[in-house]
């Protein structure tokens, strides 16, 4: 069973600044629908891989990932990571939520990259870009990795977590083809919002999911 902690955590990484940038563009083109396709199916199989590729190194090794000293260590060891993280953009020590490749693109630079010149394979490489795995996804791989007993259950939590985390790709998506012109007005509305509560929100969920699993790692022991 998905855990809510995954879920929270699915939610509050679906709202990156750049990501939604992206989207807005792509939303506001002639033919969205191609585009958008092309960056969810190319963005989600990128994440999914790196998922599938952690999940079965742990699981198949000799390893317990549900009991014992390695969930006790791995939950403490990310708990901390998460309550530290949390802190700092709190305290305006850090950028959330985005990775490594987002440091020196700006949304408004990825605004302007895809509305010069927008093509399929653009919008197909733009997908793994605004969403390559940061300190967001690892924590999520250490709830899939720690609560799951089988690697079946664990496949099943990462495909969740990915439909959360572009849950506003796809919404776009559904929008373009349902009501052809209304996902941009939508998408364009909802980026201010984002951008003001978004480092609270992922704050927040980072730090109560941090205490959560650095007192169930003290516990398990």
């Amino acid at each position: 069973m998905t855990s809510f902690k995954l879920i929270a955590l699915g939610l509050a990484a679906a709202i990156r600044p750049t990501s939604l940038a992206a989207v807005a563009a792509l939303a506001a083109t002639a033919t969205p629908r191609r585009f958008l396709t092309a960056y969810v199916v190319a963005g989600i199989g990128f994440t999914i891989t790196i998922g599938v590729a952690v999940i079965w190194l742990f699981h198949g090794v000799e390893i317990s990932t549900t009991t014992g000293s390695f969930r006790a260590f791995a939950e403490i060891a990310a708990g901390i990571l998460a309550i530290i993280f949390g802190l700092l953009l709190l305290t305006g020590g850090a950028k959330a939520p985005r990775s490594k490749a987002d440091g020196p693109i700006s949304p408004t630079r990825w605004t302007d990259a895809l509305s010069e010149h927008v093509s399929i394979r653009r919008a197909a490489l733009a997908g793994p870009v605004t969403h390559l795995p940061g300190l967001l996804y690892l924590l999520a791989l250490d709830l899939i990795i720690t609560e799951q007993s089988s690697v079946q259950l664990s496949f099943a939590d990462l495909v969740i977590y990915n439909g959360l985390w572009f849950a506003v790709p796809i919404a776009a998506l559904a929008l373009s083809i349902i009501r052809p012109g209304s996902a941009s007005r939508v998408i364009a509305a909802g980026q201010p919002w984002a951008r003001k509560h978004g480092r609270p929100i992922v704050a927040i969920v980072c730090l109560a999911l941090g205490a959560a699993l650095l007192i169930h790692g003290l516990l398990i022991r």
